[in-house]
């Protein structure tokens, strides 16, 4: 005769083994961190359109600083308005048709030219570097971090070590690199890029660049008062 006592043992295993069951069989597989990489780099190479916030911080000889705080609009190919700062100068871009016009802060004049300030330069630069870094990274060096669900999507945080950075500018004073990526399952978009750098004197730079709206209509366009009449051309 069984008693209540064992009743109650075999009620608390068999539901045990029932939550394991769910537990077990609903648990999303892994995907191979590789495959992850791959798939995210042809969606954000593919991409008609993103926004995008961009920060950069560096410390260097003990100085920490925001070096860029910049938000942006890409449509592919290769148009795009920035606007933000960078090092403290004001910053308003846009690229459109391969001509660059941006407003100069020390006389509010909107410009054209093609070899704008050296630190709009950089600024697009800062911009452009941890995207082309995932783009050209190699998918098989990327590790697995974590794997966590958020919503109806799973998020892969990957990292992978970099050889070396597109934006020469950071290999002066840096030299080991690394980089994280957050990428969206099932849609394999990304979602967070983290460029990090370090180097033998203990400076560290340590970029974010957020990604969100993509394949969404951006109507980039000059703004009116870069007429022919009134902008002002820069030559070479």
């Amino acid at each position: 005769m069984v008693t209540f006592k064992q009743r109650s043992v075999i009620f608390i295993l068999v539901i045990t083994a029932i939550l394991l069951f769910i537990i077990l069989y609903y648990k999303p597989s892994t995907l191979d961190p590789s495959f992850v990489a791959n798939q995210a780099q042809e969606q954000l190479a593919q991409a008609s359109s993103y926004r995008f916030q961009l920060s950069v911080r560096t410390v260097i000889d003990q100085q920490d600083r925001v070096v860029s705080i910049i938000t942006g609009e890409f449509v592919h190919p290769n148009t795009y308005h920035l606007q933000g700062t960078s090092y403290d100068y004001k910053l308003n871009l846009y690229y459109i048709n391969g001509e660059l016009v941006f407003l100069d802060p020390v006389d509010n004049c909107w410009k054209k030219s093609s070899t704008a300030p050296s630190l709009v330069t950089e600024a697009i630069l800062f911009t452009t570097s941890p995207i082309a870094d995932f783009l050209t990274a190699n998918a098989q060096n990327f590790d697995l971090v974590a794997s966590k669900r958020s919503e109806s999507q799973i998020i892969y945080h990957l990292n992978t070590k970099l050889n070396k950075v597109t934006n020469p500018y950071w290999e002066i004073f840096f030299s080991d690199f690394q980089l994280d990526s957050y990428i969206n399952y099932p849609n394999y978009l990304v979602q967070r890029l983290q460029l990090y750098g370090t180097n033998n004197q203990q400076d560290s730079l340590s970029i974010e660049l957020l990604l969100s709206d993509y394949n969404k209509f951006f109507n980039i366009a000059a703004p009116k008062e870069t007429t022919q009449e009134k902008i002002l051309f820069i030559t070479p």
